[in-house]
């Protein structure tokens, strides 16, 4: 339970952070526990979709001491920003928060703030232990100092709760990006992933019931390393006792060797039950799809007309976006594809997810996520069937089948760039196999 311990409101002054017109604020602790941030800023002129405006940079010091760094991403709309700040014991502290110019975008000048709220959980809540093991970051520099203010920046962290047999629980951290630079190309990600932006796992441990590392076990504590490896954690910690890792990789992959000079901390904003897709947690986030949306316009090469025959990348809102999940049936250690296609009403032509490329199918059985590219204006009401089609595997069993357990959810962006209304959904179970190899899994009117 996240409690409020006081707030500092500029709503109707907002305060500018420029040059050396910085803000503090002070503030009292009464129990110990894990301090958070609620942070309300907009940046004027800043729009995470254009070339040198991307970003404002403010750093926060901690009772003096470098505390962190806040990328404000959302533009001149005043956006709440949550983090953490670190375990703090009893008693004053004291917040400054100042521009920084060498980290902003070239063309941002000065930073607004609107509402300063601080949070904490307390060492005697339950929830406790997912705050206290989330991962310190040290932002991601291989072409630039500071490229996370203007690139991959990231902007949800989220977690997986599972308990073992013997008591145990181990928490497997997430962090949302706003894209990837590298690994899977765009086009690919629309595909087999079914958005634009980049999920990572970053960081996992093994808790006893009361929420304490297992120090008594080998290697009770892990990350995602380089080229996608798991990697016992052997860094440092800091900001109480939290993992400290930095992103090592430009396809979000980390490491525990801090080299960078910048970092954030973001709250843990949701735990996710194993059966639901990641991107249920973008569908609660909306924005998360508008900031990747806004990348991939700025960086990505766009065709120039758009076409839904071709896989060459487009604006995201002419996709449907399409949430399921699979199993492969006696497919003996092979995990079998499938792929979605689209029927539009008087139209006879399929759209697939995969155009084909049976290679940008996803490959693993549960919940996954993918896109099928429509043409430009196609509405929900215009969809008349959507199928799921079987793909053959080499390495497979002759006999082999893949259940696919209805739609999640599908739905195209809106204007605002944000999943749109209405939804498609479907509990239709079917099974597509050599002998069947294409199944309706949604009708109009069904």
């Amino acid at each position: 339970m996240e409690h409020f311990i006081t707030s500092f409101s500029y709503v109707n002054t907002p305060f500018t952070l420029h040059g050396e017109n910085q803000l503090t604020v002070r503030f009292s602790l009464k129990d110990v526990g894990e301090t958070l941030i609620n942070f309300t800023s907009s940046v004027p002129d800043g729009d995470w979709g254009m070339k040198d405006k991307e970003s404002a940079v403010v750093t926060v010091l901690l009772n003096g001491e470098y505390n962190q760094d806040y990328i404000l991403f959302y533009g001149n709309e005043p956006f709440t920003y949550e983090r953490m700040i670190g375990s703090l014991p009893p008693g004053e502290h004291e917040l400054s928060f100042v521009f920084q110019s060498n980290k902003s975008s070239k063309l941002i000048i000065e930073a607004i703030v609107h509402m300063i709220e601080i949070r904490q959980v307390k060492e005697s809540d339950y929830e406790i232990v997912f705050y206290q093991h989330a991962p310190v970051i040290y932002g991601r520099h291989l072409m630039s100092p500071f490229e996370n203010s203007y690139t991959d920046t990231p902007l949800v962290l989220f977690y997986y709760s599972d308990h073992t047999e013997d008591g145990a629980m181990i928490i497997e951290y997430h962090i949302i990006f706003s894209h990837e630079d590298g690994g899977t190309t765009a086009t690919k990600l629309m595909s087999k992933w079914g958005r634009t932006s980049d999920i990572e796992w970053v960081y996992k441990v093994k808790v006893d019931p009361r929420g304490r590392r297992l120090l008594n076990e080998d290697e009770t504590e892990f990350f995602q390393g380089a080229e996608h490896i798991t990697t016992p954690f052997k860094g440092a910690r800091g900001l109480g006792n939290h993992p400290i890792l930095q992103v090592a990789t430009d396809n979000g992959n980390f490491s525990d060797q801090i080299s960078s000079t910048y970092r954030y901390f973001l709250k843990p904003a949701t735990c996710l039950p194993r059966q639901l897709n990641r991107e249920t947690v973008m569908d609660k986030y909306q924005w998360t799809y508008l900031i990747s949306a806004k990348e991939i316009r700025r960086q990505e090469r766009l065709e120039l007309s758009h076409d839904p025959n071709t896989p060459l990348l487009s604006d995201p809102r002419h996709y449907l976006y399409i949430q399921s999940t699979k199993l492969t049936v006696e497919g003996k250690d092979a995990q079998g594809k499938v792929d979605f296609k689209v029927k539009l009403l008087n139209k006879e032509t399929l759209f697939s997810a995969t155009h084909q490329n049976f290679e940008m199918a996803y490959d693993a059985d549960g919940p996954f996520s993918t896109t099928v590219k429509l043409p430009k204006g196609t509405k929900i009401s215009d969809i008349e069937k959507i199928y799921v089609s079987y793909i053959k595997e080499i390495c497979a069993e002759s006999n082999y089948s893949i259940r696919v357990n209805g739609i999640f959810k599908s739905f195209f962006l809106g204007g605002g760039d944000m999943p749109s209304r209405p939804f498609i959904f479907s509990d239709k179970e079917v099974e597509v196999s050599l002998l069947y190899p294409q199944q309706i899994i949604w009708k109009r009117d069904d």
